[in-house]
């Protein structure tokens, strides 16, 4: 066979924004929008749909607008609708103090102190953890708290000179500009701890929690916890951005949140995967969007300017994963 062709003759499809999609497959015919996204999917683009939630009310009016909402309900009236607002409550354990006393032995010894969450219907997606620790020698403890599920992160280890003494109230936080290593002893104010809370944002409150206090030389000083607490804030299990792909079950986290412009979107995802990100602002206005090729365990640092709320649409195979962020 030395050579062969064809010849194929037709019309091409009007296409009168010139996006690559023709108008009668184009969901948005005169505005540009390769990606046809449609986070309703009432075959309106996001980039022309006045009511991107389909809830009958138009972006620039609706509190929730990427969360369906007609009855607009704002219990507080701060603008922002029950639907998508997020609540903050602190729970203070009830066994303090306790006491870290001296002992005759070499071993660490080990020391707790709980408190039980409500479940108040919601998904943590923001966590502080306060406590006020009288030791003469602070440097011999490490500090650990443990969720529910009895996930750990470790919240200090061993930090501070010789002879520096307790942490009053310190406050850890993801949110925090300075890192608790970077602290000095009392540690008095708020700070990064050594893990992220990233086990415990996306799971429910409820339960009990604990604060785990290792005194690793027990026998040359002693203390007592004073006080411990949690911070927690939690939004609307109907904004949690939970789904299956292809019979894997993926979460979409955004952290620390709220936070002061930095933060991190990963997706739990074990298989490779094409993603899509947008991020809008409370009318729907689309202000970042980037596509990802064969990724897996999506990970990627976002950086906003302005405070304000904002709204992480994430699309991999067709499925759609939104999360609320606040921008202090």
């Amino acid at each position: 066979i030395n050579s062969w062709s064809i010849e194929i003759c037709g019309v091409l499809k009007a296409d009168s924004d010139n996006d690559g999609i023709a108008d009668e497959d184009d969901n948005c015919v005169n505005t540009p929008n390769p990606e046809q996204q449609d986070l309703d999917n009432d075959g309106i683009g996001d980039v022309c749909d006045n009511d991107i939630d389909n809830d009958t009310v138009a972006n620039d009016s609706d509190n929730c607008p990427t969360v369906s909402n007609q009855d607009q309900a704002d219990a507080d009236q701060n603008g922002v609708g029950d639907a998508c607002e997020e609540t903050c409550f602190v729970t203070t354990a009830t066994d303090t103090p306790i006491n870290m006393p001296i002992s005759m032995s070499d071993e660490p010894l080990v020391f707790e102190s709980m408190l039980t969450a409500q479940d108040n219907g919601g998904m943590i997606f923001g966590i502080e953890v306060s406590v006020d620790i009288s030791h003469s020698f602070v440097s011999d403890l490490t500090l650990v708290l443990q969720g529910p599920s009895g996930d750990e992160i470790t919240l200090s280890n061993q930090l501070g000179d010789n002879f520096d003494a307790n942490y009053t109230s310190t406050v850890f936080s993801d949110e925090a500009s300075t890192a608790i290593t970077d602290g000095v002893a009392p540690f008095t104010g708020r700070f990064k701890p050594i893990e992220p809370f990233t086990p415990f944002y996306n799971t429910s409150p409820a339960g009990t929690w604990k604060l785990i206090a290792i005194d690793n030389f027990p026998a040359e000083d002693g203390g007592v916890i004073n006080s411990f607490s949690i911070e927690f804030c939690t939004i609307p299990m109907s904004n949690l951005s939970v789904g299956e792909v292809e019979n894997e079950v993926l979460q979409l986290t955004a952290f620390p949140n709220p936070n002061n412009g930095q933060f991190t979107i990963s997706l739990n995802n074990r298989n490779s995967e094409d993603i899509r990100l947008v991020i809008y602002d409370v009318l729907g206005r689309a202000l970042i969007e980037e596509n990802y090729e064969d990724q897996i365990n999506f990970n990627t640092e976002i950086r906003l300017q302005t405070s304000g709320m904002y709204f992480v649409n994430v699309m991999v195979d067709s499925k759609r994963f939104t999360h609320k962020i606040i921008v202090k």
